[in-house]
């Protein structure tokens, strides 16, 4: 297992910055402590920034934050992924993973997930938050809107199964879509099957 313990990572801006790596591929049995992940835009995510490929058994204990507010589109931050990309193989996945820390998104444009900000072309089972969402921004933008939820800040073609969030999701955006488990879902249309918000 790799661990990452009483630490800060902070990332440039509009990079891909997570506790344990920025883009990773297979990723197992990883769990990051007492840490704070601080990203200035991109994907931002407890575990990893931005994953392409498969991760199972995954936790984040620490805080993950977009530290002010950047104005660019498709932007992510999660508990455990910043966001998810295809990958040679086909889609990536998370399954059996949580948060338990406290995500914050400060961008207007930003998707914020207690387990993963953006979550495309993916798949996420047996995974949960019980961690503090917030979405903080009072500056609306022209580039779109953003979401802010319990799982999946935003879903693009993707799958969410026995999934649930244990925990507040408050969003003061000035545009922007909240809901338990995920916050926008985007076309094509992604399945949800068993979510609970507790």
């Amino acid at each position: 297992a790799h661990r990452a313990v009483f630490g800060h990572v902070h990332g440039a801006a509009y990079a891909a910055v997570g506790g344990i790596g920025g883009t990773m591929d297979v990723t197992e049995n990883c769990s990051v402590s007492r840490t704070t992940v601080t990203g200035l835009g991109g994907y931002v995510g407890g575990i990893v920034g931005e994953l392409r490929g498969k991760a199972r058994q995954l936790r984040n204990h620490g805080t993950v934050t977009m530290s002010q507010y950047y104005d660019a589109a498709y932007t992510g931050v999660g508990g455990v992924a910043g966001a998810t990309q295809n990958y040679t193989q086909g889609r990536s996945s998370i399954t059996d993973s949580y948060n338990d820390g406290h995500v914050i998104g400060r961008s207007s444009t930003s998707y914020v997930g207690g387990v993963v900000g953006q979550l495309q072309t993916a798949d996420v089972a047996r995974c949960f938050n019980v961690g503090l969402i917030n979405g903080v921004s009072s500056v609306s933008s022209s580039l779109g809107e953003g979401g802010t939820a319990g799982v999946a800040g935003r879903a693009y073609g993707a799958t969410v199964a026995d999934c649930y969030n244990g925990n507040y999701v408050i969003n003061s955006y000035v545009t922007n879509n909240v809901g338990g488990i995920i916050g926008l879902v985007a076309k094509p249309a992604s399945v949800i099957n068993n979510g609970v918000v507790v």
